[in-house]
């Protein structure tokens, strides 16, 4: 079965939520949101009719949205893993993480090295409402709503405190492509947090060929 088609027979098997259900606080559940439509794109279940119809909107121009979306995701499965595996890092921050789904950073690299750290970092207030499906009973995740556009505050914040130690070699993950454009605000702001000796960043992108 092609990807596409796993796609669709998984679609048809997970519920999605509905506009009339709660939205948690200061979420829209009319208006589309980037990390609820590829939580779509992925048959999560974290996502509203306004989502799936903006998804649909665009596999219409592009077919092999799906198909993308899938590979996307996992090539950062893979990519997370071998930063664990073969480079020896324990710490990664996941920026514009999105929302839970089966496979998430801390399950792919707590697979090979289980005392290694993760910290969600996103926009969407969606992602807060979910924390509990990332964070772990021994405390080695940490789930962050935060603007990368103010990385000072990202930085300073608690719970990335708490987990990652920027003396030690870390993994900066752009799993989606939606954040890269700020990772150079990100070192202007504090170079040798994102420089640590051994840190690794990790983008992942999809794009149309001509």
């Amino acid at each position: 079965m092609s990807i596409a088609g796993r796609d669709a027979q998984r679609q048809t098997a997970v519920g999605q939520l509905t506009q009339s259900e709660q939205a948690p606080a200061g979420v829209d559940p009319a208006t589309p949101s980037p990390a609820r439509m590829y939580d779509y794109m992925l048959s999560g279940k974290h996502n509203f009719q306004s989502d799936r119809d903006a998804v649909e909107r665009f596999r219409a121009q592009l077919p092999d949205l799906g198909d993308a979306a899938w590979a996307n995701r996992a090539f950062h499965q893979r990519a997370a893993r071998w930063l664990a595996a073969e480079r020896g890092i324990r710490q990664f921050i996941d920026l514009g993480s999105g929302l839970p789904i089966q496979g998430n950073t801390h399950e792919i690299v707590q697979a090979v090295a289980p005392a290694a750290r993760v910290v969600y970092v996103d926009h969407d207030p969606m992602l807060l409402a979910y924390a509990d499906e990332l964070l772990t009973a021994d405390g080695s995740t940490a789930v962050i709503q935060a603007d990368l556009r103010d990385p000072g505050s990202l930085l300073s914040a608690p719970g990335l405190r708490a987990l990652i130690d920027f003396d030690e070699p870390a993994g900066l993950n752009d799993q989606a492509g939606r954040v890269v454009t700020h990772v150079g605000s990100w070192w202007a702001e504090d170079p040798a947090a994102a420089d640590s000796d051994g840190s690794r960043a990790l983008y992942c992108g999809v794009a149309r060929r001509p």
